[in-house]
Formats: C-alpha cells, sequence, structure tokens
C-alpha cells in the first residue's frame, strides 16, 4: 500500500508527466526515492528544472495521496499502477507508458469489442447529431464507447452510449481530484459535465 500511494503521488506532482515519471524512477529506483530526493538530486535528471523540483520537494504525499484514494473508493473505481497484476498487459508495451491508471467497470476484460471515438471540442450541429447516432447504435450492438473526457465529441459519444444502455470507457490523463474539480461528466459518476 506504501508503495502504491508513491506511485499514486508522483502521478499527481504538476509538470511531472508520463516521460519525467519514468526518468525519475529510473534514476532514483522508485517513486518513493524520488520524494526523498533533495532538490539538487532531482534536477540531475534530464527534463528536471527548479520549478518541477520544487514541486516534487514541496508535494504532501500522505494528504494528496490519501485524498485521491478517497475519491478512488468514493466513486467505487479501481486504481492500478505498473506494480498491479491487474495492469492490462497490452498497455505495458506501448511506447507511451502510462504509470497510473484509473477504472471504472466490473471486469475489465468484458468488453468484446472497444471503439475509440475522439473528435473536435467544437462541434457543429451536424457533428453532433451524427457523434450521437453513431455512439448510439455502436452501443445498441454491444460495443464500448472508449473516448478521453474532453468537451465536444467525447462527451456526446460517452453520452449517447449510456442512454443507449451501453458502456463506455473514460481515459483521461490526470486524477479524479482534477475530474471532481472540474466538474467534467465522467461514464456515470455524480458530477456535472464541463460541457456547454
Amino acid at each position: 500500500m506504501e508503495e502504491r500511494k508513491h506511485w499514486l503521488a508522483l502521478n499527481m506532482v504538476v509538470g511531472v508527466g508520463k516521460t519525467l515519471f519514468h526518468r525519475l524512477v529510473r534514476g532514483f529506483g522508485s517513486p518513493k526515492e524520488v520524494f526523498r530526493a533533495t532538490p539538487a538530486d532531482l534536477m540531475r535528471i534530464e527534463g528536471i528544472g527548479e520549478k518541477t523540483a520544487a514541486e516534487i520537494s514541496r508535494f504532501e504525499v500522505d494528504r494528496h495521496a490519501e485524498r485521491e484514494l478517497r475519491l478512488v473508493e468514493k466513486y467505487q473505481a479501481l486504481l492500478l499502477t505498473l506494480l498491479d497484476p491487474e495492469y492490462p498487459c497490452m498497455l505495458k508495451v506501448i511506447h507511451d507508458l502510462i504509470s497510473v491508471i484509473y477504472l471504472k467497470l466490473n471486469d475489465l476484460y468484458e468488453y468484446p469489442v472497444p471503439l475509440a471515438v475522439v473528435g473536435t471540442r467544437q462541434v457543429t450541429d451536424y457533428g453532433r447529431a451524427i457523434g450521437e447516432s453513431l455512439a448510439h447504435g455502436l452501443a445498441e450492438r454491444g460495443v464500448a464507447i472508449v473516448s478521453g473526457l474532453a468537451r465536444g465529441i467525447n462527451t456526446i459519444a460517452h453520452r449517447a452510449a449510456l442512454k443507449a444502455g451501453g458502456s463506455t470507457v473514460a481515459v483521461f490523463g490526470w486524477g479524479l481530484h482534477i475530474l471532481i474539480h472540474q466538474k467534467i461528466a465522467a461514464c456515470g459518476w455524480p458530477s456535472r459535465s464541463a460541457e456547454r
């Protein structure tokens, strides 16, 4: 549990994206050791400047990670790190490796046909109609709609699939604390959408 908390915390630090996350872990051996490092040691890692080193050094691991874990529990989500045996093996072989993923579904492998839907945030009436129609029709036929939670086509696809009684898989690059804070609608989670 302690190790998982540090993986989660490092994933939450402002300025530490996927690339820097992996450089830091390679450089120090684990996320826990990253948080033990001095700012000067942190800045020896390629891409870590003074600002990011300061963000890591002052990050309150226990407070922020425990808050995030409470949100995961509250919204009945699942949090997986690269250390977890349930972490999808297909994701382990992609170039842009994701350190921490959140899931909200009954079974990670229950969807026989996933289909990614991505599109513009600036949606025309025609685009909205087509997006809703496609996602709704596919969801009715058992296809799981996979998309981000951005405004526009992504959100339209999620909502249409849910309206059809289908399933959606939301992919987003930040934790639940950001999701709740920005009030973005997520796959049946009780928060309002930022879409207007």
